[in-house]
């Protein structure tokens, strides 16, 4: 009779709609999987950009050292150097008094 037809109507659109939400709980389950794994490597990702500004801000702070003992070892040499050179011309000059009628 026509109220069993539409009786079996709604016991398989309830049917269908049922097994709609076991595919969609499903779906969700997958990406709330995906997510937490993307999470996951976003963390690791972070974590190495972490790492990699640590050991850049190292590495500048080498560098800038090195500048710095570079520039007070030439600063060094310069000064040793007039040293020598004023030591040198203050012989000639002795010398050259020296030998002077």
């Amino acid at each position: 009779d026509d109220a069993t037809k539409q009786l079996d109507i709604l016991q398989r659109e309830i049917q269908d709609a049922h097994e709609d939400s076991k595919d969609l709980e499903k779906v969700l389950k997958d990406f709330t999987k995906e997510v937490q794994e993307f999470s996951i490597e976003k963390e690791e990702v972070e974590r190495r950009q972490t790492e990699a500004i640590k050991k850049q801000t190292e590495l500048e702070l080498n560098v800038k050292d090195l500048q710095e003992i570079i520039s007070r070892h030439i600063q060094a040499k310069v000064g040793a150097g007039h040293r020598v050179l004023s030591a040198f011309v203050e012989t000639v000059f002795d010398i050259s008094d020296n030998c002077t009628p």
